[in-house]
């Protein structure tokens, strides 16, 4: 049981939330006496199909953005069109990430059977892959669909309030990137005062 262990966590590279998931899983089975990682692929597929929810709802409200094409562009404000521009540029983001979300979760209901070798190899081959073409793309989509808003919210507000507008657009922005780095990126290693130890994910034991 250990050498199995052992040797399945080798194939387990890096510190994302792939790698937890999947670590996790054959730490908590390993105590049973019987490896797998049927929670941790569960959890994934949840995720994506989260994620493959909210592309696919963001898309939707670009298209009514699209459809108003005439009352975007014919107006004052000089910038309307790249305002356009950048909304239908995010619409097709929303669907491809919406899509990959999608073949994803196919990807991930295809393994649940297979062995934990591949299992294990196979994700660390492909995460950076669907963090990028999901993730990530989903995340610039947000800010596809936020520019457009910036950009023509002039129209109906004074400078002022638009200038508002966008400075708490900003610092919400950075706010957003600052909480995703604390909770998802950094390593997380907690001092328990009472006791003088260390509390931290159980991934960070393992040995690279």
């Amino acid at each position: 049981m250990n050498n199995k262990f052992n040797n399945l966590i080798k194939g387990i590279k890096g510190k994302s939330y792939f790698d937890i998931h999947l670590y996790n899983d054959l730490y908590q089975s390993k105590k049973t006496g019987k490896l797998n990682i049927t929670t941790g692929i569960d959890s994934l597929i949840s995720m994506y199909d989260e994620l493959f929810s909210f592309g696919f709802s963001l898309s939707g409200y670009q298209f009514i953005g699209l459809v108003l094409e005439k009352t975007i562009v014919s107006n004052n404000n000089n910038f309307a069109p790249l305002a356009y521009f950048l909304l239908s540029i995010g619409f097709l983001f929303s669907l491809f990430g919406a899509m990959t979300s999608f073949f994803i979760m196919e990807y991930l209901y295809s393994i649940k059977q297979e062995s934990l070798e591949f299992i294990v190899y196979s994700l660390s081959r492909y995460k950076t892959l669907f963090k990028g073409f999901s993730d990530v793309l989903l995340y610039l989509d947000c800010i596809l669909f936020l520019a457009p808003i910036i950009i023509l919210i002039y129209n109906v507000l004074s400078p002022v309030y638009g200038k508002i507008f966008n400075i708490c657009s900003g610092l919400l922005f950075i706010l957003g990137l600052l909480f995703s780095y604390i909770v998802i990126i950094a390593k997380q290693i907690f001092k328990n005062s009472e006791e003088n130890k260390e509390v931290k994910r159980l991934i960070y034991d393992k040995e690279n």
